[in-house]
C-alpha cells in the first residue's frame, strides 16, 4: 500500500522523534495535525501507529517503514 505525502511526513517526524531524540510518544501538536486527519486514519489502519489522547506512538509495525521513509526523503533531498 502507497502512503500519502502527508502520512510519509508523520512518520519521519516520528521516527526522528522516537530514535533520535528518545521520546516516547509524540503530541498531535508537534506534529501539527489533528486527532481526525485522513492521515492518521490511514497509518491507524496499517497499524503503523496507535493514537491516545493528545499523543502518537510509533508501532513495532510502522518503525521499518519510518526508517525507510526517512531514509527515501533524505536521499531524496541530495
Amino acid at each position: 500500500m502507497r502512503l500519502s505525502d502527508k502520512a510519509e511526513e508523520i512518520l519521519e517526524h516520528l521516527w526522528i522523534a522516537t530514535q533520535e531524540r528518545g521520546q516516547d510518544v509524540v503530541s498531535l501538536t508537534d506534529l501539527d495535525t489533528q486527532r481526525d486527519a485522513p492521515e492518521l486514519a490511514e497509518l491507524i489502519l496499517v497499524n503503523f501507529i496507535d493514537l491516545s489522547g493528545d499523543g502518537i506512538k510509533l508501532r513495532e509495525e510502522g518503525k521499518e517503514e519510518a526508517k525507510n521513509t526517512l531514509r527515501r526523503h533524505r536521499l531524496a533531498r541530495l
